[in-house]
């Protein structure tokens, strides 16, 4: 019973897909998606248990959005009437990212 709990933990660590993340895969998943893109009108960055951190972005009341992909970090750059804001997410810490024509979700670590 013992060496078939130890294959099966073998086997699904095997299948197990752990994404990592850095500038060129970040730069091509996103880089379609900024506020010229009309198609485009939501975004959530969140930790995986949408507890700890959540920020949404409706892209619509925004005057400018668009993400800088920087050597260490994701830098999301968003202007409001209020000013200019600046998220950095260093790539390592992002788990996921959901998307859509419409709408983006980013998970990231605690």
């Amino acid at each position: 019973m013992k060496q078939l709990i130890l294959v099966l933990g073998l086997f699904l660590f095997a299948n197990t897909t752990f994404a990592q993340f850095d500038q060129s895969t970040c730069k091509e998943i996103l880089s379609g998606y900024s506020k010229a893109n009309t198609k485009f009108t939501k975004m959530t960055l969140a930790t995986l248990d949408f507890e700890y951190y959540k920020q949404k972005f409706d892209i619509g009341w925004l005057k400018d959005f668009k993400f800088n992909f920087m050597e260490k970090v994701l830098d999301i750059e968003y202007t409001s009437d209020q000013g200019t804001y600046h998220v950095y997410i260093p790539y390592d810490r992002i788990m996921k990212i959901n998307r859509a024509d419409s709408a983006l979700d980013i998970i990231i670590e605690k």
